[in-house]
């Protein structure tokens, strides 16, 4: 892996300067040193300035996998996964690519419930048409849609962006009106299959993600989504659910998908230009 590889965030603080990079060993760290003193630094200085420089290591992906398309192919729908638990820092920056998902507007009319009950994993067995993944994932992740846009509901969301940008309400009034006014003209359940989608992609998102930081995560529908908000108590919240997503780590010696081979369209069918 060479310096163009890492993510480098580099601040001068005071005297010091603050190197933050994906860098994963003491012989990398070093390299990184070495470029960045003959980067900024005179000859004369380097000595010195290496003696007062503080290097500081962020994992931001504790993996060697920097290549999507190489972390995609690595990625399967895992079938049987060994229960054991994903570390909370690895699921903390999957439910983060997910939350930077783009959707719609910004709205991001959906929620995403994180279950890792084992008891309650156990419950929804059935209800997931009994795919083991439920039980044997670390984590069991249900993408919950709005199940209507309601003006109520995207005023909420355009008074947060206010909020959070500093800006008066009348900054983005058009937009708002605008998203009030288009999704008046359809049923709940037409503005739910909308919310759905826009939920899907932050799904895909995640299963990305955590192919980056080699974990195990496998979309899953066959559940029954009527019986699932009734457990769940999803429509009290104006929730119904879409997407399952199991996150653990594969049995290689059990499940049967492991070994076949990953097989997509031939891409002449897949992808077609308009030139």
């Amino acid at each position: 892996m060479t310096i163009t590889d890492w993510l480098l965030d580099i601040r001068f603080h005071n005297a010091n300067l603050l190197l933050t990079a994906t860098a994963l060993n003491d012989e990398k760290q070093e390299k990184a040193l070495i470029f960045i003193n003959a980067t900024f630094y005179p000859m004369s200085m380097r000595n010195t300035i290496r003696q007062r420089t503080f290097i500081k290591i962020k994992h931001i992906m504790k993996t060697d996998i920097l290549d999507i398309t190489e972390a995609l192919n690595w990625r399967y729908a895992a079938k049987r996964m060994t229960g054991a638990t994903v570390p909370q820092e690895i699921i903390d920056r999957i439910l983060e690519a997910a939350w930077l998902a783009p959707s719609g507007i910004g709205l991001q009319p959906y929620e995403i419930l994180v279950i890792t009950n084992p008891e309650l994993k156990k419950q929804l067995l059935p209800i997931a048409g009994n795919q083991l993944q439920v039980v044997e994932s670390s984590h069991l992740l249900v993408f919950a849609p709005w199940n209507d846009y309601t003006p109520e509901r995207i005023n909420k969301v355009f008074d947060h962006l206010n909020e959070q940008r500093g800006t008066s309400s009348t900054t983005s009034d058009r937009q708002r009106q605008f998203a009030i006014n288009y999704f008046s003209k359809f049923t709940s359940e037409e503005n739910f299959h909308h919310a759905a989608k826009q939920a899907h992609i932050a799904l895909g998102i995640a299963v990305a993600a955590a192919a980056l930081e080699r974990v195990d995560a496998t979309p899953m529908e066959g559940f029954n989504a009527k019986a699932l908000d009734e457990f769940l108590d999803l429509r009290s919240k104006g929730l119904r659910s879409s997407m399952l997503m199991a996150i653990g780590y594969r049995d290689t010696a059990n499940d049967w998908n492991l070994p076949l081979k990953k097989v997509r369209k031939p891409k002449s069918e897949f992808i077609t230009l308009y030139r």
